[in-house]
């Protein structure tokens, strides 16, 4: 959390107790992030979206995911999409341990939320950097940590999108039918450092 004072002091502009106890801003933070928006979805959520962003100016997102399924289906998956593009213009790869099994995977969509084995999961935390600014193509890395009622997962995960020219004004995470989901959704930009 950042506390700013309304009023600044300068030799000029002496700041006495009435600026001292006038009424803060308080912006919340995460490691030299600032928060965008908070989504609370509630069980049986299909998607949710972030908008009014600006990838071009923000340059740097983390998204930070608490979810958890509410079905079991035989595709327990929610895409990421940015603008809304449900096209094949997205890779991902993710290298990923359940218990002692090791494996590899790709797609041609950025994924969000995952199950394990098709089972009710019953948690997922994880974070995403996603680097927005275009004129390039728009990459993300990440760890994703899943929980079913019979195994635990974890993933590292890169990404990218291959639009390079369009400005990311929205994030979507939309699960494929008949999959459903709940969880907290924080969306947080990178703080510009100020000369």
């Amino acid at each position: 959390m950042e506390i700013r004072h309304k009023t600044i002091s300068t030799p000029d502009n002496q700041i006495d107790g009435d600026d001292w106890n006038d009424k803060h801003n308080v912006t919340p933070l995460l490691y030299g992030y600032e928060l965008v928006e908070e989504i609370i979805a509630p069980a049986g959520s299909t998607s949710i979206i972030f908008t009014g962003l600006n990838g071009d100016v923000d340059e740097e997102y983390l998204l930070e995911i608490v979810a958890s399924s509410s079905n079991n289906t035989s595709n327990n998956v929610a895409k990421l999409l940015f603008n809304a593009d449900d096209g094949d213009n997205y890779n991902f790869q993710e290298h990923y341990q359940v218990e002692s099994n090791i494996g590899y995977g790709s797609n041609t969509r950025i994924t969000a939320i995952e199950s394990t084995y098709n089972e009710i999961l019953t948690h997922q935390k994880s974070k995403l950097t996603i680097y927005a600014k275009s004129g390039t193509i728009r990459m993300c890395e990440g760890k994703y940590i899943r929980k079913t009622a019979n195994h635990l997962a974890q993933s590292q995960v890169t990404a990218y999108w291959n639009n390079t020219t369009s400005i990311i004004t929205s994030i979507t995470i939309s699960a494929y039918s008949p999959f459903t989901f709940s969880g907290t959704f924080r969306l947080w930009k990178r703080i510009k450092e100020v000369s």
